[in-house]
């Protein structure tokens, strides 16, 4: 039957599409300035458990410029971070897996050549019957005016209240 066919070649298609094995449209008010991933692997001292936490994963920082229908000139930005933290004295293992997402107005001016600061209080998931760690974690996005991102994360203790 045709229509079953139709909805099979639909249904397939969407699952492709969905798993990036087709390409997108894009939207026209849409611009991806930075699409970049980067590989880190640090060490701080938690002072809340007096040891020394190794931290391996990977971010991917994505920046879109975006234009909303009233025609306002925006940023979307994302930073998607997976990976472990151990502790290199317990073996401890604790996954990393964070996702932070805001937007903010454009500056007038080019699309590159801004920088981005924050910090925030991160939950580190114990992947044992030991507590979560909890983490203060700071990043320094800095995208040069030919588009090129580098970044800086720092972590350090926030021990429980």
């Amino acid at each position: 039957h045709k229509t079953f066919r139709l909805s099979t070649l639909l249904t397939v298609a969407a699952a492709l599409l969905c798993a990036g094995l087709l390409p997108r449209s894009v939207n026209a008010q849409s611009t991806i300035v930075v699409n970049q991933r980067q590989p880190f692997d640090t060490v701080f001292s938690d002072e809340c458990t007096g040891e020394d936490i190794q931290v391996v994963a990977e971010d991917h920082v994505l920046v879109i410029r975006k234009v909303a229908k009233d025609g306002t000139v925006y940023w979307e930005e994302s930073i998607n971070t997976h990976g472990t933290a151990t502790g290199l004295t317990t073996g401890r293992v604790y996954v990393y897996n964070e996702t932070i997402r805001f937007t903010r107005p454009a500056q007038p001016g080019p699309e590159c050549g801004i920088g981005v600061d924050f910090s925030t209080r991160l939950r580190l998931v114990s992947k044992g019957a030991y507590p979560d760690l909890f983490v203060q974690y700071s990043f320094d996005l800095d995208i040069s005016p030919s588009c090129e991102a580098t970044f800086d994360e720092t972590f350090a203790s926030a021990c429980r209240p």
